[in-house]
């Protein structure tokens, strides 16, 4: 009989091990959602980008007697006639077990009141998946009285969670913290994302994104040129169409004031003056 073998390894360790396909009830019943960066998850493991979750996505898992959590892969579907939107649909029924403590809980610390919690599987394995789940979002919800909360990508293993309510942190300092953390505590193999995620009101997802600081815009500027650079830099000057007055400064160098600047115009002389005249930006 000729044995089809299909991918089980979503790790980044490059160990793989293959299994025989079981059914298609079996596959739907038992089905497990994992959360992984998408740039790891190999071609042939089926994946869902959820809109709100950007740079992650979900992959389907299930039991086999080689592993608890073996890959769907597009063979196997086709194979069993799985399309990802049944995989999508046995979400809401799966019998996957999760686990939702306070951190205090989770360190064995007393009860500090710090509304941060954890949220993984009864294994620790691959848990941040549990918050693709329907009901465990609204139960989460439920549990902040209908506020919206964060979810921090702790690791691919956990997610913690925060009500949005009830934090005193910027959403600037709960990304830096993540990122912080990533960096300095989570093996590379374990990370999941840099984003901060929230679950909003209608158990939609959402990115947190932070707003573009612009650069200050200069309308004016000052700069100190060579004397034996100064034909260079009032030709180019002229040739940018730039308005600008000189003047000697110093027995070496002369002075170049420019004025009603355009963010571009500002940058190309900012550029040339420096690097090509060697002069220097003279502080307002």
């Amino acid at each position: 009989m000729n044995r089809t073998k299909f991918l089980l390894s979503l790790s980044a360790s490059g160990e793989v091990t293959y299994h025989q396909p079981t059914s298609k009830q079996e596959i739907l019943r038992h089905i497990t959602p994992v959360l992984l960066p998408k740039h790891i998850i190999p071609k042939e493991v089926v994946k869902k980008c959820l809109p709100g979750l950007d740079d992650i996505a979900v992959c389907f898992t299930y039991p086999t007697p080689e592993s608890k959590y073996t890959a769907v892969t597009h063979s196997l579907c086709i194979t069993q006639g799985v399309t990802t939107e049944e995989l999508m649909n046995a979400l809401h029924n799966t019998s996957t077990e999760y686990f939702l403590n306070t951190l205090d809980e989770m360190l064995g610390f007393p009860d500090s009141g710090l509304p941060m919690y954890v949220l993984t599987n009864k294994d620790a394995k691959y848990g941040a998946g549990s918050i693709v789940l329907p009901t465990v979002r609204q139960e989460i919800l439920n549990l902040f009285h209908g506020n919206d909360f964060y979810v921090l990508p702790s690791s691919i293993h956990e997610v913690i969670i925060l009500p949005s309510d009830r934090i005193t942190m910027s959403e600037e300092d709960l990304i830096n913290m993540v990122r912080s953390i990533n960096r300095s505590q989570v093996a590379v193999p374990d990370r999941l994302s840099d984003h901060v995620y929230k679950v909003n009101a209608d158990l939609s997802f959402s990115t947190i994104h932070l707003p573009i600081k612009e650069e200050p815009h200069h309308t004016q500027a000052n700069f100190i040129v060579p004397n034996s650079k100064h034909d260079i830099a009032k030709a180019f000057l002229q040739g940018l169409d730039v308005k600008f007055e000189t003047s000697q400064d110093g027995p070496d160098d002369c002075c170049f004031a420019l004025y009603d600047l355009t963010e571009q115009t500002y940058t190309a002389a900012h550029t040339f003056l420096l690097k090509e005249c060697g002069g220097v930006l003279f502080p307002d």
